[in-house]
């Protein structure tokens, strides 16, 4: 959505350390994207974006011109700032300006239309039916590489001992994303956990077993994904996928 100027900020002096007002997404949507422009003296001359997180402002983004006199123009993830207002920064030293020496955020986007629920179609889920179990799924892949924003984990293994684990490939490395057990006697769990924080576009789950108790099922699954558009701009399959909310 477009913010119509509000977030401009533009310098005609020197040794300027302005800010903009604030910016506030309709509805109190958490903010996904920033589409942030601007132009100041490389490194001498800055534009800052700022996001509230229901505490505090916190810096999102610094630029400044890649080359002399050129136009910095790109989307910003911001998903794991938790975000919902904006207000920009623009500080400029005493030597050169640029014209126009300025900084916006013209676009923002929101969860609502850029986020999918996806189906993993029991890819994820590992099932045991034995002890000292140590299984793993196979890998899951977003459609299109799309960051991973929140995932449905359900299952049921003897609390305390026996423990669903899910992982994700941030593009280097696999991480743990959440680790589980049955919060009370033959127990589900069944939860929803915000996992955008670590930017990761694939996912597997792991089951481990000790010696003693079995519930009946053993299992870990994570059975519904929501993902964010795909970073390489591919299309979804619309066979496997649903607007969320």
């Amino acid at each position: 959505m477009p913010t119509n100027g509000a977030l401009r900020i533009q310098a005609t002096s020197h040794n300027t350390n302005k800010y903009s007002s604030e910016w506030i997404s309709p509805n109190g949507k958490k903010i996904y994207r920033i589409h942030i422009k601007g132009k100041s003296e490389r490194n001498y001359d800055y534009g800052y974006v700022y996001g509230w997180n229901g505490s505090s402002w916190v810096q999102l983004v610094k630029r400044c011109s890649p080359s002399s006199n050129a136009e910095y123009d790109e989307w910003v993830d911001v998903s794991s700032y938790n975000v919902t207002k904006l207000k920009t920064r623009l500080t400029t030293d005493r030597s050169v300006l640029y014209s126009p020496t300025y900084v916006d955020v013209v676009e923002v986007d929101t969860n609502h239309p850029s986020s999918l629920s996806v189906s993993s179609n029991r890819a994820l889920r590992v099932q045991v039916r034995s002890h000292r179990a140590d299984k793993y799924s196979g890998a899951w892949a977003a459609p299109g590489a799309g960051k991973i924003l929140c995932i449905h984990m359900k299952g049921k293994s003897e609390r305390n001992y026996d423990y669903g684990y899910l992982y994700g490939w941030n593009g280097s490395s696999w991480v743990q994303l959440a680790k589980e057990c049955s919060p009370s006697f033959n127990a589900e769990y069944d939860k929803w956990i915000d996992v955008s924080k670590y930017n990761v576009t694939k996912l597997k789950t792991r089951l481990t077993t000790d010696g003693s108790v079995l519930y009946s099922p053993t299992y870990v699954d994570v059975p519904e994904i929501v993902v964010d558009r795909p970073i390489n701009g591919s299309p979804f399959d619309s066979s496997t996928w649903w607007i969320w909310g």
